[in-house]
């Protein structure tokens, strides 16, 4: 495990939102599961995620409605939970600035930006960017040695994060930076976020960046086409 490494991924966004629902549930077994749901992805589980104390509770919580409901435990000496190792990568720390005329802009870290964390991310990275849209291969022509810059969207029909990632790297960009797609409302990202870490199983492929790189905790750059980087 690595800490303290550069971004492979950024995830921006312009500000939180919430999802309700819309109308009143009126079957009774939609509202229970409804209830479910609502409890599991609340922000006191902190995203579940797997080791976090967030990720605990779930767990906790999850075994008790499988107690209350006359299932028999069949994990680890005798309760409902099975333990496994994993492989975690995690970034503690990041920056990224923005250079453009007139000045530049630094981005805080969690709040308005995360990354994706890898075991080979590199210390550093800066470069000229340039809009790729959806990371689409034809969107992508002349994002080589360049940061591209892409919506981060769900939309059916429209490219992946995993494709994204696989089309820069295959367009030799330097570094990709997904930016929340504005037009997805459905479910949009919230800030802030409460960790980068990736986590895999540990007889797994550690999480790597696939040759796309990312930005640097102590001086990782970006800096508009044709513009150069101050001292």
């Amino acid at each position: 495990m690595r800490l303290s490494l550069a971004a492979a991924l950024l995830t921006l966004t312009a500000a939180p939102a919430t999802a309700a629902p819309r109308v009143a549930i009126e079957d009774p077994d939609t509202r229970a599961w409804w209830a479910i749901t609502a409890h599991l992805s609340s922000d006191a589980m902190e995203g579940r995620d797997i080791g976090s104390p967030g990720h605990d509770r779930a767990g906790r919580w999850v075994a008790g409605q499988f107690r209350a409901a006359g299932l028999k435990p069949a994990g680890d000496k005798g309760t409902f939970f099975q333990s496994f190792p994993v492989h975690e990568s995690r970034v503690e720390a990041a920056t990224v600035a923005v250079d453009r005329s007139g000045g530049s802009i630094s981005l805080r870290f969690l709040q308005e930006f995360s990354v994706r964390a890898a075991d080979d991310l590199p210390a550093a990275v800066e470069g000229s960017l340039t809009f790729a849209g959806y990371c689409r291969p034809d969107d992508l022509i002349a994002a080589r040695g360049k940061v591209a810059i892409c919506f981060n969207t769900r939309r059916t029909g429209l490219t992946t994060g995993a494709e994204r990632i696989r089309n820069a790297q295959a367009a030799g960009a330097a570094a990709i930076v997904q930016v929340d797609d504005p037009g997805f409302t459905i479910e949009p990202y919230r800030w802030p976020a409460a960790y980068a870490r990736s986590i895999t199983l540990a007889d797994s492929p550690a999480p790597a960046t696939g040759g796309v790189r990312g930005h640097g905790p102590q001086r990782g750059r970006l800096r508009p086409p044709g513009r150069r980087l101050g001292p």
